[in-house]
């Protein structure tokens, strides 16, 4: 039996011959139409009717006192009608208002040709130097502050730049589904890398180094670009502490004399730091001074038992390099994921990231 919605419940009691019985499938966005060969008295035709729009309550509510019925809806009572007529749209709140964007995407490429991609840019990421001295003074608790996390999703950061894709024909979705919607909880690892942080710290300042805890450090020529560093030493060093997993009874120089090190030693007995390690701690190491301006690091080796110091200086053709790629990226597959999840909904920024857009 087809029914045909609409016409009525009688004319919908009745079965239809199996030849008059359409079985032919149909787009969803189609309005149904009965099969040719059913009967008339089965098919009551709908006159079209116009449906009017209104973009605004005010609006609706001076169409509703135009109509013959406008009494109904303020008269008094608390009916259906002046319940609806007499509500209020809830006021938007300053913490999670947003900047009007365009409704449309248009080219995306390096020279930010697209308008509402630039307009996100220019609003959420490109700020003043007052607003981004505000994100490195109150991201220095770093994982605890929501805040953090929101600044770091929204660009590429000196510890996740080495998954960037390299090859222009490597899908990005991979790197920019786990860059913007992070499921990694931490584990025993993270928690004895914060702390091993945390004693590298005090031991380099019981040596009579002067450590200053930073928070985000947002490059300013390269907006997009930002760094968490360990710390600032003596004022004109950039300080990464790593603190690697060892398995039971394996010593510091063992570990780092596996084939997978980033530490390389060489014939000389000097060890130094691999170009293209597998976990990027040259990069790493190399944007954080691009974004802080500064132009030597120490790369610190931690364990609870040994600990291995090695001093780097800043490799501007290195950096050139990969500043180039990770711009074309960002501008070029990054961005118009963000914008997009932004505006659907997907990407939420903390109400504190709100405040600061709104301090411009």
């Amino acid at each position: 039996m087809q029914n045909c919605w609409n016409a009525g419940t009688k004319s919908n009691t009745g079965q239809q011959k199996i030849r008059d019985v359409s079985f032919r499938r149909h787009s969803r966005n189609n309005l149904y139409q009965p099969a040719s060969q059913a009967s008339s008295s089965s098919i009551v035709s709908t006159p079209s009717r116009k449906v009017k729009v209104h973009e605004t309550l005010e609006e609706w509510q001076n169409y509703c006192l135009s109509t013959p019925i406008a009494a109904l809806f303020t008269a008094p009572g608390s009916g259906l009608m002046q319940l609806t007529f007499n509500t209020s749209l809830p006021a938007q709140s300053a913490e999670t208002s947003k900047a009007p964007l365009p409704l449309h995407h248009g080219d995306h490429n390096t020279q930010l040709e697209c308008e509402k991609c630039r307009a996100f840019y220019n609003t959420y990421i490109d700020m003043t130097t007052t607003q981004f001295m505000y994100i490195e003074q109150h991201t220095k608790e770093q994982s605890r502050e929501q805040l953090w996390h929101d600044m770091r999703r929204v660009r590429i950061t000196a510890s996740t730049a080495k998954n960037v894709p390299v090859r222009a024909t490597t899908a990005p979705d991979k790197f920019l589904s786990e860059h913007l919607h992070p499921t990694f909880p931490g584990n025993a690892a993270t928690r004895q890398g914060a702390e091993g942080e945390e004693h590298a710290r005090q031991y380099l300042q019981d040596q009579g180094h002067d450590i200053d805890v930073k928070g985000l450090v947002v490059c300013p020529s390269e907006p997009w670009l930002a760094v968490s560093p360990d710390g600032v030493m003596n004022r004109d060093t950039l300080l990464e502490i790593k603190c690697p997993v060892l398995v039971k009874n394996q010593s510091l120089t063992e570990a780092l004399a596996a084939k997978s090190s980033e530490i390389k030693r060489m014939p000389t007995g000097e060890c130094h730091l691999s170009f293209n390690g597998p976990k990027g701690h040259y990069m790493q190491v190399q944007l954080g001074m691009h974004c802080t301006g500064l132009r030597q690091a120490l790369l610190v080796i931690w364990s609870n038992t040994e600990c291995l110091q090695l001093n780097v200086l800043y490799d501007q053709t290195f950096v050139e390099g990969h500043i180039s790629r990770l711009h074309s990226f960002y501008f070029t597959h990054m961005l118009p994921k963000v914008v997009d999840d932004f505006d659907d909904g997907r990407l939420e920024l903390c109400s504190r990231y709100m405040d600061v857009v709104k301090s411009a």
